[in-house]
C-alpha cells in the first residue's frame, strides 16, 4: 500500500433479527481514513484471492429494515443523466459510465433474491447501457481488455433468465387470449420452472467471485481514470475537448447508421431486422446519456417516435427468441408440445400482421433528424 494510505478494517458477525425471520450477518468492512481509492480497491481485491466475497451496496440498518417490514428490493429503471455544457469528453464519459453502473448495482440485491424477475431485466438493461456507453466512447477511451468479454458474460447469465420469463409471461398471453388457455397452460407452467431455475443460476452468477472481481476491477479504472496511461499529449486533448461538440458527432453518426440499417425496415429477414433493432437500441441510449446537452422539445419528439420503434422491434425479437425456445421446449417438455406448436403458429400470424404498422413507424421515424 502506498506510504501515507491509511485504512480500517471491521469484522461484522452475528444476525438481524425480526418477528419475520433472521439474516445472518458476515462482513469485511473496508473505509478508507486517508490517501488514494485504488489503495482500498487493491486490498478487497488482494483478499478476494483468498476468501470468496461479494459486494453488498445495502447497510445493515438498511437490512434490518427491510426484514422488519417484510419488504424485498424493488427493480430499479436507469435514472436520467445530467451533463453540463462545461462538461469535457471525459467528465461525460465518467459521468455516464457511473450512471449505468448505478443502475446495475441498485438491481443485484433483487437479482440475488430470486422474487422480483424486473430485477433481472433491469440489471441486464443496466449493463447493455453499460456497453453501449463504452462503445460509445471507445475511439478516445478504450476500455481496459477483457472487460467487454466479462460483461458479455454476465449478461448472458442474466439473459437466459429473462428469456423464458418474457415467454412465460407477455409472449404467451398473446397466445392465450383466444380460447386455448387448457393447450397454452402446460407451456406457460413448463417455461416458468425453467425462468425459475435460471433465475437461480443468474443469482449464482452475482454472487460470484468472478463477479465481484468484476466490479472492483472496474471500480478501479474508473476511479484512478486508467485509460489515460498509454495515451498521448494528442489523445488527452482530444478527451479535454467539448462534451457538447462530441454528443452531436455521436448522434448523428448513430442516426445515419440506423437510417443505412433500416431501409426496407418492414421486409427485412430476421437477421437484418435485428440488426436494425441494436442500432435503434444504440441510438436511444446515445440520445438519453446526452439528453441534457440537447433542446429539449427535440429530444422529446425523437424518442417517442424512437420508442414507438423500439416498441415494435422489440416484440418481433421477442416472438423470433420465443420461436426458437418453443422448438426445444416438448425435448424436455412432452406434455406442452401441442401448445407450443400452436404459440408458434400464432405468434408468426401476429408478426405478419404488423408489416404495415412497423412501416407507417419506421416512415415517421425516418423523417426526423438527431437532437441537438
Amino acid at each position: 500500500m502506498p506510504s501515507g494510505d491509511e485504512l480500517e478494517v471491521a469484522l461484522d458477525e452475528g444476525t438481524i433479527d425480526a418477528d419475520s425471520g433472521s439474516v445472518p450477518i458476515a462482513a469485511v468492512e473496508l473505509e478508507l481514513r486517508h490517501g488514494q481509492a485504488e489503495s482500498l480497491y487493491g486490498v478487497a481485491l488482494e483478499l478476494l484471492e483468498t476468501v470468496p466475497l461479494r459486494i453488498d451496496h445495502v447497510s445493515k440498518a438498511d437490512l434490518g429494515y427491510e426484514l422488519l417490514v417484510a419488504e424485498h428490493s424493488d427493480a430499479v429503471k436507469a435514472r436520467p443523466v445530467h451533463l453540463n455544457r462545461r462538461d469535457s469528453v471525459e467528465d461525460a464519459f465518467c459521468t455516464v459510465v457511473r450512471n449505468c453502473l448505478d443502475q446495475v448495482h441498485a438491481n443485484e440485491r433483487g437479482v440475488v433474491s430470486g422474487h422480483d424477475p424486473s430485477s433481472v431485466h433491469q440489471m441486464r438493461v443496466g449493463l447493455r447501457r453499460l456497453r453501449s456507453a463504452l462503445d460509445l466512447f471507445a475511439t478516445g477511451i478504450p476500455a481496459y481488455p477483457g472487460l467487454d468479454g466479462e460483461l458479455r458474460w454476465i449478461a448472458s447469465e442474466l439473459g437466459a433468465a429473462r428469456d423464458w420469463e418474457v415467454l412465460a409471461g407477455a409472449t404467451l398471453d398473446r397466445s392465450g387470449t383466444i380460447g386455448n388457455a387448457d393447450e397454452i397452460q402446460p407451456v406457460r407452467q413448463a417455461c416458468e420452472r425453467i425462468a425459475v431455475n435460471n433465475r437461480q443460476r443468474a443469482a449464482a452468477a452475482v454472487e460470484s467471485v468472478r463477479y465481484t472481481r468484476l466490479v472492483l476491477q472496474l471500480a478501479v479504472w474508473l476511479n484512478r481514470k486508467g485509460w489515460r496511461g498509454g495515451m498521448s499529449d494528442e489523445q488527452r486533448k482530444g478527451i479535454g475537448g467539448a462534451a457538447g461538440k462530441f454528443a452531436a458527432e455521436v448522434l448523428r453518426d448513430r442516426h445515419r447508421k440506423l437510417i443505412k440499417r433500416g431501409k426496407r425496415l418492414a421486409d427485412l429477414d430476421d437477421h437484418r431486422r435485428h440488426r436494425a433493432r441494436i442500432a435503434a437500441k444504440k441510438v436511444r441510449y446515445a440520445t438519453e446519456f446526452f439528453a441534457s446537452l440537447c433542446a429539449r422539445r427535440a429530444v422529446q419528439h425523437y424518442v417517442e417516435a424512437l420508442t414507438a420503434l423500439q416498441d415494435d422491434l422489440g416484440w418481433r425479437n421477442d416472438a423470433v427468441v420465443a420461436d426458437q425456445l418453443l422448438k426445444l421446449l416438448p425435448q424436455t417438455s412432452p406434455e406442452a408440445a401441442s401448445g407450443a406448436a400452436f404459440a408458434r403458429g400464432y405468434l408468426a400470424s401476429r408478426v405478419a400482421a404488423d408489416h404495415q404498422t412497423l412501416k407507417k413507424r419506421w416512415k415517421r421515424f425516418r423523417r426526423l433528424s438527431p437532437p441537438h
